[in-house]
């Protein structure tokens, strides 16, 4: 799929691979498509900042300008955290909390 992401980029553009792929796992590229200023970059975990994301994040939350509440399907009590990850899995809730 990253060789179809990276394929279908408009030359100048930039193609972001979200997520970590499986140990061992590669894709090919012809080299020829490089000529185009096509830019290929990962991203894991949000490419988040701590030092400075989390800082804003909570201002943002605390102003009442970042609706976190909106983002979350279900909680759950950590004594049924299997139960959220299967529920991730079958597609029942998009974000879950566990609460201890």
């Amino acid at each position: 799929m990253i060789t179809q992401a990276y394929n279908a980029t408009r030359p100048g553009g930039t193609t972001v691979v979200l997520g970590i792929a499986p140990l061992g796992s590669t894709f090919s590229i012809e080299a020829w498509r490089f000529m185009g200023d096509t830019v290929l970059t990962g991203c894991a975990a949000g490419c988040l900042r701590p030092r400075y994301d989390i800082p804003r994040y909570v201002d943002l939350f605390m102003a009442g300008k970042l609706p976190l509440d909106k983002l979350v399907s279900a909680h759950y009590p950590l004594k049924r955290i299997n139960d959220a990850i299967q529920d991730t899995i079958e597609g029942k809730i998009i974000r879950g909390v566990i609460t201890f």
